[in-house]
């Protein structure tokens, strides 16, 4: 999966993202998605994601 933040601040996992930021993830990766203040991001995921 690809992460690109417009706004606001996100961790996925132990990596902090903020506006501006691009992440890449292997495919079948898991992770946690925590944000204190919100978010506004760009999600593009190849596969279906599921929900732990």
């Amino acid at each position: 999966e690809e992460v690109y933040v417009l706004e606001g601040e996100v961790r996925f996992g132990p990596v902090q993202l903020n506006a501006g930021d691009y992440l890449y993830t292997p495919p079948n990766g898991t992770h946690a998605v925590f944000s204190r203040t919100g978010c506004v991001m760009l999600f593009m995921v190849p596969d279906e994601v599921e929900v732990l």
